[in-house]
């Protein structure tokens, strides 16, 4: 008699622990993740990525202001800026040669020391900028 409860318990502590791990390796269902629309008006080459830094991300720049942003062998500065919808950013390129991306998409070739490039952010999101010569990164939000 004791032989059979004993059986009945380890079966039923078997059939529980087949139970649990069923129902932990079950998942959430996956959530489309919507990406910011992609405003591409000419290629851009991609940026090495640095090291995240403690700076406070720029206020939106006023759409009449002149914006730009250096590029570097060292990364870009700002490599975080704020602007608003509309507003056009020139790549001066302070060192060295880039090929510098815009969510992926290319804004040309290549650009070297002493040239530059614009960009116009035409709506709002987080636009990821990237260098894929010194695998270098920025980030433009616009609002």
């Amino acid at each position: 008699m004791k032989g059979k409860i004993f059986f009945m318990i380890a079966l039923l502590a078997v059939f529980a622990m087949g139970c649990t791990q069923q129902a932990t390796t079950q998942g959430a269902p996956a959530q489309a993740v919507q990406e910011p629309p992609k405003a591409v008006e000419a290629p851009v080459e991609a940026v090495a990525q640095e090291p995240a830094s403690a700076v406070e991300p720029s206020a939106p720049v006023e759409p009449s202001a002149a914006v730009e942003i250096s590029i570097s062998d060292k990364g870009f500065d700002p490599d975080t800026l704020s602007i608003n919808a509309g507003q056009t950013v020139t790549f001066v390129v302070s060192q060295g040669k880039h090929k510098v991306t815009i969510n992926g998409e290319a804004l040309k070739d290549s650009i070297s020391e002493g040239q530059q490039a614009e960009y116009t952010f035409g709506k709002a999101g987080t636009y990821k900028i990237f260098d894929i010569f010194t695998k270098r990164s920025a980030t433009v939000n616009v609002s």
